[in-house]
């Protein structure tokens, strides 16, 4: 009979839990950063609320802006998708676009909320 682990088993456990860190990692970075969207379509979806209330200077250049916002969110969550498909390190590789396509998203909402003058239709 053999006792105790071979060195080939704990290199093998060694390097899988090594792939089970990568993945958890990259899990939760996407898990984050789709919440971090997600409350993010929403405040866009009330500023497009907003918008369709407001005067039509001011609702054209909003609704603009809104639109804007929508194609950054969508690109943020494409960067997110090819993210999750990205085996093993190779999602590191794809983090900092994701997470500067998510601040993209996040800097335009406030620059826009700013320009209007207050955090209306905002859940805190």
């Amino acid at each position: 009979g053999k006792v105790g682990k071979g060195p080939e088993e704990k290199v093998r456990e060694t390097v899988q839990t090594a792939v089970d860190r990568v993945r958890e990692e990259k899990e939760a970075f996407v898990r984050r950063s789709e919440e971090e969207l997600a409350a993010l379509e929403k405040e866009v979806k009330a500023l497009r609320r907003r918008a369709e209330h407001a005067g039509t200077e001011a609702r054209e250049a909003l609704e603009g802006a809104v639109h804007a916002l929508e194609e950054q969110a969508r690109a943020a969550r494409q960067q997110l998708a090819r993210l999750e498909e990205a085996a093993g390190e190779a999602w590191r590789d794809l983090q900092e676009a994701a997470q500067e396509a998510v601040a993209r998203v996040r800097q335009h909402y406030e620059e826009i909320v700013q320009r209007l003058g207050g955090r209306d239709g905002r859940s805190a």
